[in-house]
Formats: C-alpha cells, structure tokens, sequence
C-alpha cells in the first residue's frame, strides 16, 4: 500500500507468496481477465525481485505503440515512489518515442542545466534530483539515441525493442546487455502469431540465460503455446491449477501456483445476430435505450455499420461537451474539457434525431482523431465519466485490448474464442446500475446462426484464419449462455485441439482443407523466426570470436529504422504511413480550411514534424505499401 493508493487485491497479494524464499531468477506466469490488475502485480513483482535478487532494473514490452505510452505515466509514478534514494532513469521506447509529450516533457527536465537542482550524496553515489513533480525520475538524452534506450535502468516500450535483441541484426549484443538481470514484463502474449511467439520463445531463452526474471501476462492462452513458452525457459512439464491463476518457475522446477478467486462471476446470454449492416442497425436501435457496443471485423463494416445507423447531426467534441455536462474532475473526461480548447470543432461522432449518439472507432483515423475518438469512447464508455441514455460505439479491433470500455450490450461478429472472450470483457464490465432492459448480460454474435461463409463480402477469412473461425463457431454453435471465466479454458482447448474428424460430415472436407492452409502456415512462421533468431544460445555462447559473430549479422545502422524492425518482429500484411494533404490555393495543408499549411521543402522543424505526425494514417490494403 506504500507504493499503490489502494488496497491489494487477491492476485496482487499472491504475488509475495509466490515469490517466497527465491534465490534465482524467475519467471511469473499470471493468466487472467482485463480488470484484475494485472500491471500493478508485475510492477510489485519487480519491487519484491529487484530487493532479493539485485536486478539492476525493469523493461515493460506492450505489444503497440499506444498501449506503451498508456503505460508510460503509471511506471514513472511508481518509479518516483522507488526514488526517494536517488534518480531512477526512465526511457519510452517505440519509433515514435520522442512525439510523447510526457516523455518529451521528462527529458526536457533531464537536461544537464538541471545540475544546479541537483545534491550529490557522495554516501550513496548518487546524484538526486530534486523535483517535486516527478520525483526522483528522469530521461537523460544520451539514452534516447537508436540502440541506447535498453541500456537504461527502467523502460516501458514495445516488444519489438526486446525481440531485435534475438534478431541477426546488427548491434543486437547491445539490447540483450541492456536485458540483462533485469525483471522483463511482457504484456498480452496471447496477442501475437507463431512467428512473433517463436521469437518471443528465443528471448525467453536468451533472458534465462543472462540472469533476468520474466512476467508473463495473458488474458487468454491455448495450451499449447503456453507449454511452448514454458519450454523455452526450460520448464518441461508442469500441473497448474485451474484458470485464473499465477505460477512461479524458477530453474526447470514449478515453485507454487494458486488459482485466482473472481467474486464477479457472470452468466453471458447468447444470441445470433445479422451480419448484413442494415439488419444489424435496425436490431442495434430496437435494443435501446442503454449504452451499446458494436466490435466487427473489419474497417469497411464498421463504416458501413456506422452510416446504416441513420444519419444524424454532426457531433463535435465541443457539442459533445455542452449536451452532457459536467463530469468528473480527472480521468478521459477531464482530458477531453482540456481539449476544448484546440480541438472542440472536431467531429467526435453523430447525433440522430432521437438523440442517439453513434461513434466511430478504427485504426484508419488520423492518429490525432484516433486518439480524439479514444478519449470520447473512454469518458462515455468506460469508469466514471458521464454515461449517456442512448449511445452506441461502432468499433474494430481497437477496443479489443487494452480499452477499459463497458457496455451494457454488445455485438461482435464472429471471431477466434480467445478473441470472443477478450470483447466479452467488454460487456457489464463494472459493477454499476443499468437500464431495466440490460439486467442481464447479452452478447449478440453475427455469423453464428448457419454455416458461416467468412470470405466474398464478409472478408474475415483475411483477418482470421478460416479454420478457427470455423472451428468456433462449432463449438458455440447452439449454445444458449457462456459463464465467464469457468468456460473459458474449456472452450480455448476444444476450439484449439479440434481436429478435422471433429467435424459434422457436411463440413469436414472444408474443415481438412483449412486445417491444412492453417498448420502449413504455422510451419512456415516458426521456421522463419528460426531462421532469424539466434535461437541456438550454445552455438552463439561458446563462439568467442568477435569477427565469427560480426559476420553473422548483415543490417547496417542506418537501415534499422522503425520499418525494417517492424518488418523483422511482426509478420502480415505490410503498411506504410502516409499523411493525407488537401491543395489549398498554390499550396498544401493538413486541413480543408488552410488554417494548417504544410511545406514540402525545406527542413522540418520539430514543431512541424508533430503536426505532421498527428496526422498520420496506416495504409495496409494491397498493393497501396508496394
């Protein structure tokens, strides 16, 4: 409770009985729902082993950009709780690292001038710095430059950073020094595809190996890939009691495991639901009032979702603002009133004549809009903010993770198990009064009423593979309710384990043909991030000649750049930034107005480069990267 303004909660306590007596580095597994805490256990975790086993510091690896800087200011508040004796050094690490104002805001203060605030102590050996808001924290610049970043004492960044550690890159012997006896956290690693699970299994190797500890964090993990990342920290077999749960390893040896109790248990009712986008609007409408959730597949449903709702009145976050009030003081709500100001004109969503209001989320929004959209979704949607009579949020995969959003229905179109269950998280999220309407938790699913066809129009057969779309909905396929969490394991292994002679006749021979196209493509992913990784540590230790390692990898400085690192830990399909101009007169702006103007020659100041930047959009649909 010194270092959390909260009193912990089950799995937080079973943290310093798991870790009881250690004497060599370890790894924590913890599997269990969004909700229970699990970043605020890790960080004590990392307090508990940095004191009895001398780690010299901690990296948290997110699987994205955002999720890495949401993390960025709860890991400095905790490290400045930690600093009492001295400067604890802080980086953010991602590609677009430097364009986080917290960041920006933390070297800023860092800067050598700041000398003359700082007392030496020469018992100690340290210099402290002495700033009330940040306490002992900083980022000194000389971390910030390419490669440098993990050989700072704390980092919160995404696992790209840690895997180029494994990769034949150039300079990789600097990340993994940087790793080395340190507490490594690696959040959602049920979120990656075999060939980033199989890099991510030769850094678990290679951290064991260099005296690290490691916390695993996964909502939702098959069986198999949990024995895989077990083995590759040399843990053969082990007996683990029920989900939820947190097990210790230390060696090749189980410590103590213990299944987490959940006081909020829930009955899901299930309900198959139209996919065609007018159908689902008209059934979406007929379930109000109440606050609505809707989580497709793809942008293109989504939008079209989103128009088939009505059309409405232009809603801007200053309209937003007005018709809802006052909220809370801190928190997404306050954030949004601070927004007012620089942003209020901006369309956050629609208003219908009913005074429904319908927002849009997706990855295909300018980065400032998308984050603008978050921020609404959080306030309206999540804890705390004002909550809307009527209201329904149109999402992707967006609101999947990491979004603390609770709805008091939901739709999702069908998708892999474990994925269901992460959106499921989403629906009667917290303990609060809903309308009559919503007593009971309800989960509409689109596809789940006949033999589903994933591909012409629908396209999630691109997203998914086909045979675990298929293999779902086998498995829901006439169910009535879902309990949550007891089904979840049950139903991830059936699911996952299926083979094609588990199908009806009528399907089978499309299930044996997508149960091929599926293992022949975990075959050629795992033998890929083989292929790349330095996944043979023997080889490599007993190699003690520099020129012999040298030779073996090929990337020079220069080229590693935040595409080549992407390219090398993530595959699928690829996309290239891009910054949508509109020609204003002779010239070029960021806005139809011309109230933003761009110049396209020239050096850039930093000050452009952000403007520039929040205006970004991914562009993946083929051929647009080529």
């Amino acid at each position: 409770q010194e270092l959390f303004p909260f009193a912990p909660n089950p799995l937080q306590k079973a943290v310093p009985e798991l870790l009881h007596g250690v004497r060599e580095p370890v790894l924590l597994l913890v599997e269990a729902p969004m909700g229970l805490g699990k970043t605020e256990a890790a960080l004590y975790a990392y307090h508990l082993l940095q004191e009895r086993l001398d780690h010299r510091g901690l990296y948290l690896a997110l699987p994205t950009q955002a999720t890495a800087n949401g993390l960025f200011t709860r890991v400095k508040s905790f490290l400045a709780k930690l600093a009492e004796d001295g400067r604890l050094e802080l980086q953010l690490q991602h590609g677009a690292a430097l364009l986080n104002p917290e960041y920006e805001k933390l070297l800023e203060r860092s800067k050598p001038q700041q000398v003359y605030d700082t007392q030496y102590d020469p018992n100690k050996g340290v210099a402290t710095v002495q700033d009330e808001e940040e306490g002992g924290v900083g980022a000194s610049a000389w971390f910030s430059a390419r490669k440098r970043a993990m050989l700072a004492g704390h980092g919160v960044g995404t696992l790209d950073q840690a895997l180029l550690g494994v990769l034949r890159v150039k300079h990789h012997f600097i990340r993994l020094w940087g790793l080395m006896n340190r507490v490594v956290v690696l959040d959602e690693v049920h979120a990656y595809d075999t060939y980033t699970s199989g890099l991510l299994s030769a850094l678990l190797r290679w951290l064991k190996a260099l005296g690290s500890s490691v916390v695993l964090m996964t909502a939702t993990l098959p069986k198999a890939k949990r024995e895989e990342l077990l083995r590759a920290w040399g843990v053969q077999a082990a007996a683990l009691p029920p989900y939820p749960r947190v097990a210790a390893f230390a060696g090749e040896s189980l410590l103590r495991a213990v299944t987490l109790p959940l006081e909020d248990g829930k009955r899901v009712r299930l309900l198959a639901a139209p996919v065609e986008p007018e159908a689902l609007a008209q059934e979406l409408l007929g379930r109000l009032p109440g606050v609505l959730g809707a989580i497709v597949n793809t942008v293109d449903r989504a939008q079209a979702l989103y128009q088939a709702l009505g059309d409405g009145e232009r809603l801007t976050l200053a309209g937003l603002l007005d018709a809802l009030g006052s909220g809370p003081k801190e928190g997404p709500w306050e954030e949004l009133v601070k927004a007012r100001e620089a942003k209020g004109g901006y369309v956050v969503g629609k208003r219908l004549s009913d005074g429904t209001l319908v927002f849009l989320l997706h990855a295909r929004f300018p980065a400032e809009e998308r984050a603008l959209r978050e921020l609404v979704a959080l306030s309206l949607f999540g804890k705390g903010g004002p909550r809307p009579e009527r209201a329904i949020l149109v999402a992707t995969q967006v609101a999947e993770q990491s979004l603390d959003l609770d709805f008091d229905l939901l739709y999702t179109d069908l998708a892999p198990v474990d994925l269901l269950f992460q959106r499921l998280g989403r629906l009667h999220r917290h303990g609060r009064e809903r309308p009559q309407e919503h007593g009971e938790p309800l989960l509409l699913v689109g596809g789940l009423g006949k033999e589903p066809e994933f591909g012409e129009g629908l396209h999630w057969n691109r997203v998914y593979e086909d045979y675990l779309l298929l293999s779902t909905w086998l498995s829901l396929r006439g169910r009535e309710a879902l309990r949550v969490p007891e089904d979840l394991e049950v139903l991830l292994e059936e699911v996952y384990s299926r083979t094609p002679e588990g199908f009806p006749e009528d399907l089978r021979r499309r299930a044996e043909d997508s149960y091929k196209r599926l293992q022949n493509r975990w075959e050629q992913e795992a033998k890929t991030a083989e292929n790349l990784s330095l996944s043979d540590l023997e080889a490599l230790l007993s190699d003690t000649e520099a020129s012999g390692l040298a030779a073996a990898f090929h990337l020079d400085d220069d080229a590693e750049d935040e595409k080549t690192q992407r390219l090398l830990t993530r595959l699928g399909d690829p996309s290239v930034p891009a910054v949508p101009l509109y020609r204003v007169g002779e010239g070029w702006a960021l806005d139809l107005e011309g109230k933003r103007p761009v110049r396209l020659k020239g050096e850039v100041s930093k000050e452009e480069a952000l403007a520039l930047w929040s205006r970004v959009v991914r562009l993946s649909r083929y051929p647009i990267p080529q």
